[in-house]
């Protein structure tokens, strides 16, 4: 796993380059994403916002289970976000995401959000 983190002070986002695990990050926008993303955390009043983007691009993705009500360092995130899930029965790549952390927003079915224009 690739990893370049970036950090910006206290109580600034943080954010690291990473390579996706096989079956990609769930977002609440636009579902999963794969490839090679930039995860982005940062403390706010709701606890801990992480948001992922390709990297290069400037479109931004809340993930999935995002705000997480504690606070979190950058690396458990990324740690978490970049942990291959390994396969479901149906044998293909499971995603992975928040929801699984204590404190996690639930998950927004994308399809309930509309189309991306």
């Amino acid at each position: 796993m690739r990893t370049d983190i970036s950090e910006g002070g206290a109580g600034a986002p943080e954010s690291s380059n990473v390579t996706a695990p096989p079956g990609g990050v769930m977002t609440n926008d636009v579902g999963v994403i794969s490839g090679e993303l930039t995860i982005e955390t940062s403390l706010t009043g709701d606890g801990t916002q992480v948001i992922a983007t390709y990297v290069g691009s400037t479109d931004r993705y809340t993930v999935a289970g995002s705000p997480v009500a504690s606070q979190l360092a950058h690396e458990e995130v990324v740690a978490h976000l970049t942990k291959d899930r390994g396969k479901g029965a149906d044998g293909n790549p499971q995603f992975t995401d928040l929801t699984d952390l204590p404190g996690a927003s639930a998950p927004v079915d994308p399809g309930d959000e509309g189309t991306l224009g």
